[in-house]
């Protein structure tokens, strides 16, 4: 068994069977009774306590059209396509009534609610806009339901919103893990690429160097060539002024 330890997902363990979630929490909150398996309990992330799952979100700019998407885009020739923008401006009075209805609605506060309720419960929460109780509930399918298709889903989509709402840091985590959990998904790899384009805007050149070495070694005899170190800007879309 090995261990991966993320900031930006709960730790997970990698068995060759299995995949099981560790009990301990990556924000300073810690699990309520009732949640041993380390996810969010239900009254965490219904009372609000699951904002601090956004991180460094608090980057706030002009409001925006919200498109939130849960695949990974592709194109040919580029190593991170740009993804829509959320808002993270304040919600108003209608946000906060939907976004609290989505519980009662999809189950999400009842520990017999499966998988596939709290999807749904997740896709309640982003449309109205309550983008940190949505990654606390993606927490939970992960931590829940390991082996169901979902949490790689859910994981993947937990790892675009970090992104669009510029947590680089939970963002790279999250790609990285799943690049380890999931590696023979068919968007395994285009997480990797976007995984090496984030690290460089974290100016971190250690993870940079390491998920390169992790795509060259799962994906070599599937066609990926690892690029010469001046390409790999050109590749992330990177400017002379980045």
């Amino acid at each position: 068994m090995r261990w991966v330890f993320v900031k930006g997902i709960w730790p997970i363990a990698v068995t060759s069977m299995a995949v099981a979630c560790a009990a301990s929490a990556p924000t300073p909150q810690s699990a309520e009774p009732g949640s041993e398996d380390g996810s969010p309990s239900p009254a965490a992330v219904e009372s609000g306590a699951s904002d601090e799952a956004v991180g460094d979100e608090a980057v706030v700019g002009e409001p925006v059209v919200d498109e939130p998407v849960g695949e990974v885009p592709v194109v040919e020739g580029q190593w991170r396509p740009s993804l829509p923008t959320v808002s993270l401006e304040t919600l108003d009075e209608d946000e906060v009534r939907r976004g609290s209805a989505c519980f009662e609605t999809h189950g999400v506060t009842e520990l017999e609610t499966g998988a596939e309720g709290l999807m749904a419960g997740a896709a309640c929460l982003r449309d109205a806009r309550s983008y940190g109780k949505e990654i606390a509930v993606h927490r939970m399918i992960i931590a829940r339901f390991p082996e169901d298709p979902l949490a790689a889903e859910a994981m993947r989509t937990m790892g675009l919103r970090f992104e669009q709402m510029s947590n680089w840091s939970s963002a790279l985590d999250t790609y990285e893990t799943y690049v380890e959990m999931y590696p023979k998904r068919e968007d395994a790899r285009a997480l990797g690429l976007r995984a090496v384009c984030v690290a460089r805007v974290l100016g971190d050149g250690r993870r940079e160097e390491e998920m390169l070495g992790d795509l060259k070694r799962l994906y070599g005899r599937k066609g990926f060539v690892r690029p010469k170190a001046e390409q790999v800007a050109g590749l992330c879309g990177e400017t002379d002024g980045e």
